[in-house]
């Protein structure tokens, strides 16, 4: 492996090292510019749209935080360079890329409702309570309406207790992830 000479990623000489490949983005439902419009070099339109398949689940999965998304990518990316280079198609590749992260999506979607059984169950007397208080807090506010203003402090005194029993499980619902 080459030296650094300085902090900008370069090499001594000033050069990226040979084995890095550049493997560039298709994107070919976005029209932004002349970056996005280039598809990979030597792709078929098959692999093309793997290819937008596969880094479309991968950009999914990276802003749910699945972790290795985009290593994923990165070992397809080398096993289609490969390929390539050996004049063959890429097609299977894509296709195990694919299929591992749908995988990975639906192993990340089970996880989190697991999760979220869990915190419920936990905290299913707290969210009976917040049901029948949000019960009294509408039966106050229509009682209100039609009968006289006397209901409507109630009404908002049930909807805070009602928030009282339900933030402690919202809150372990996004801290639980």
């Amino acid at each position: 492996m080459a030296r650094r000479s300085d902090k900008s990623g370069k090499t001594g000489s000033g050069q990226l090292p040979a084995e890095v490949f550049t493997f560039p983005q298709s994107s070919s439902a976005n029209d932004d510019g002349l970056e996005h419009d280039a598809p990979p070099a030597n792709l078929s339109p098959a692999e093309r749209r793997l290819y937008d398949e596969l880094l479309t689940l991968a950009r999914r999965l990276d802003k749910q935080g699945v972790p290795g998304a985009y290593g994923l990518v990165a070992n397809v990316a080398d096993q289609v360079t490969a390929l390539k280079h050996r004049g063959q198609s890429a097609i299977a590749a894509l296709a195990r890329g694919v299929d591992a992260l749908k995988k990975a999506d639906e192993t990340h979607t089970s996880k989190r409702l697991e999760t979220m059984r869990k915190v419920m169950s936990d905290h299913e007397p707290a969210l009976f309570t917040a049901a029948i208080c949000l019960l009294i807090a509408i039966g106050c506010l229509i009682a209100g309406f039609a009968d006289s203003r006397n209901y409507f402090p109630f009404s908002i005194f049930a909807l805070a207790v009602t928030a009282v029993f339900v933030l402690p499980t919202l809150w372990d619902l996004k801290t639980k992830r």
